[in-house]
């Protein structure tokens, strides 16, 4: 029979054992995840966009070289394919927009006001909520006849607006909705920067005679670089895949707005899944590359910039 000092070291052994597996396999659940909706996808995503394919079924592709590209570069659909990264940059505008109003608004929060946590929640709030539910709720306020704004507007005078029937407005109005989503989330973090800041500066800048506007400029902003920087490249590149809430807020007018309104991603999704007879997988694909070196390219620019105007001394 075996000494008790020795059955109690095989437990502990077998436990410490079976911690480890367990622990191997909750730490394997997001490199799986990775391989099987990211690594695997763009793996196949490249292959795609140098062929020819009009059905999912990978094997039914047939090899065209840089085809897909040069159509899209320089090629008949050219002129649709750099019109949807118009409409994308025009998107990123509420980039810069949500940003500034979000630093101006936690600013103001990170004083003692009344009810400072309340109004913390009612500004984050629209950011975790469905973007589907909030274009909806949009796509009702723009209504022609009977929205919201146009009923405001018609009490001061001005006919009614067709603020997603006119395809040169619906990008706006989709890109307004989008900067009072993104408010929140910016106006959280930028919170949390400020609540960081040392207040001696501000102390000593006052005590030097500083005013609102140098203080500002020369402690605040570059104390809350870092964020900025961050939310500048997270929301940019969010900005540029942005697709839900056009699509969302054209439904029912796709026909009339034609090309006039889509962003890259619905661009995509409409060659892949809309016109795969016409385009297919494989340009798809192409664009979807092109869209991701395009970004590539915005981050690392940024990055580099950062260097000159990002401080982490604060």
């Amino acid at each position: 029979m075996m000494p008790r000092t020795q059955v109690m070291q095989k437990r502990r052994n077998a436990t410490k054992a079976l911690d480890s597996f367990v622990n191997f396999l909750l730490a394997c659940l997001p490199l799986i995840g990775f391989l099987l909706f990211m690594l695997i996808p763009m793996v196949l995503g490249f292959g795609m966009s140098f062929m020819q394919l009009y059905t999912p079924v990978f094997s039914d592709g047939v090899f065209c070289g840089f085809d897909n590209y040069a159509r899209l570069l320089w090629g008949e659909d050219a002129a649709m394919f750099y019109r949807a990264f118009l409409n994308t940059i025009i998107f990123w505008l509420n980039v810069p927009i949500s940003m500034a109003l979000g630093l101006g608004i936690s600013y103001l929060l990170n004083r003692e006001i009344v009810a400072k946590k309340f109004f913390r929640t009612v500004f984050f709030i629209p950011y975790v909520c469905s973007i589907v539910a909030c274009t909806l709720m949009f796509k009702m306020m723009y209504e022609t006849n009977f929205g919201i704004f146009n009923t405001m507007l018609s009490a001061f005078g001005i006919s009614n607006i067709e603020w997603i029937t006119d395809p040169d407005l619906i990008v706006w109005s989709s890109m307004f909705m989008q900067s009072w989503r993104n408010i929140g989330f910016c106006v959280i973090l930028f919170q949390a920067a400020l609540a960081n800041v040392d207040r001696s500066m501000y102390e000593a800048a006052e005590l030097d005679g500083a005013g609102s506007g140098t203080i500002f400029f020369r402690i605040t902003f570059p104390a809350v670089s870092p964020t900025t920087y961050y939310l500048l490249t997270v929301c940019t590149i969010g900005a540029f895949q942005v697709m839900g809430e056009v699509q969302v807020m054209a439904s029912g007018n796709e026909t009339f707005l034609g090309d006039t309104y889509r962003p890259v991603m619905l661009f995509i999704y409409d060659m892949a899944f809309f016109a795969p007879r016409q385009y297919g997988f494989g340009i798809a694909s192409a664009a979807s590359w092109l869209l991701a070196i395009f970004i590539l390219i915005v981050t690392q620019i940024s990055s580099k910039l950062s260097k000159k105007w990002v401080h982490y001394e604060f």
